[in-house]
This record gives structure tokens, sequence and C-alpha cells, in this order.
């Protein structure tokens, strides 16, 4: 009786695993919609409507959570872990995060002071997502960003525990838009 059974699960184990196997098979594998790096889509991610329309930093700090969104802002700097260890000019120590705000950081009328920046002001972007994202982004890798205003189209989410983006799906400079 135990060899009927152990046949019969051998044979129901080959079955499952042909039908599994002919399934596979039957999906065409294209690779031809993959986009280039140099696009600013983020890998295969590609929105059914491209984005209309931006948003200020402080427009899209009060944009709901979850929602898909186009914000400009000037890229102003980077920070890990939390929004207090942010760095505001070169050296960056961070790849995964760029900080966007509605005006550049300014040096104030005296050496070593700056205009301050208020946290309800920033908003964070994490850059961990995608490899290519990330590499064209961050600040460590690219200091020339700094300062440049880019448009970021994504998922609004709570990040660093403040109101940020973490899925970023296209972006461009405005420098380079035609």
């Amino acid at each position: 009786m135990k060899r009927h059974s152990f046949f019969t699960f051998a044979l129901m184990l080959l079955a499952a695993l042909a039908i599994a196997c002919s399934t596979h098979e039957d999906e065409p594998e294209d690779k031809s919609d993959k986009s280039d790096s140099n696009s600013g889509w983020a890998d295969e991610i590609v929105p059914e409507a491209p984005p209309q329309g931006y948003m200020t930093v402080a427009e899209a700090i009060e944009a709901p959570i979850g929602e898909l969104i186009n914000v400009r802002g000037y890229i102003i700097g980077s920070t890990s872990r939390t929004i207090y260890n942010s760095i505001m000019a070169p050296p960056f120590e961070s790849r995964s995060s760029l900080i966007l705000a509605d005006r550049i950081f300014r040096p104030g009328d005296t050496p070593d002071e700056y205009d301050p920046f208020y946290e309800d002001e920033l908003f964070p972007v994490s850059l961990n997502d995608f490899a290519d994202t990330k590499r064209e982004l961050n600040l460590v890798d690219n200091p020339q960003h700094w300062h440049r205003v880019i448009y970021i189209y994504g998922m609004k989410t709570k990040y660093l525990g403040m109101p940020g983006m973490n899925k970023i799906m296209k972006y461009e400079f405005e420098d380079e838009i035609q």
C-alpha cells in the first residue's frame, strides 16, 4: 500500500512539474522594451501617462501619501539614516538619497554663515530602488548635480520620518529639457 501511494505521489509531482515547465516556456521572452540607462526612466517602469506639469517642494510635501507626483526642486544635499545627518555642501558622503528644496542653499553675508533651512522645507528622495538611478543621481559620484534643478516623478511616501519619495520612475534635469 505504501509503495502504491509513493508512486502516485511521484507521478503527480512529475505531472505538476511538466505543467509548470510548459507554462513557463509558452511565455515570450521579450527583453526589447528595457530603456537605456541615460533616458531617465528607471529600469523597466514606464507609467501609463507621462507626468504633466509639476509640483513645487512645498506642494509635494502637502500631497497625499501614495500619490504619483512630479516634483521640481533644487538638489541641495544628501543624507543617510535621518534628516538630521544631512550634508548640504561638498564633499558628500551618502549615495542613497537626495534632498530637494524650493530654493538654493546660499552663503550668508558673513563667512561660514548660511541661509537656514527648516525641516518642513526639505523633501528627501531615496535612491535605493534602482541601481541605474542611484548611479546617475547620487552626489558622491556626481557632485556637479548640486544646486541643479531636477524634476522627479515618483511615489510620495514617508521617508526618513517625513514626507518624501522612495520610488523614482523618471527624472530629468531642467537644463536638459528641450
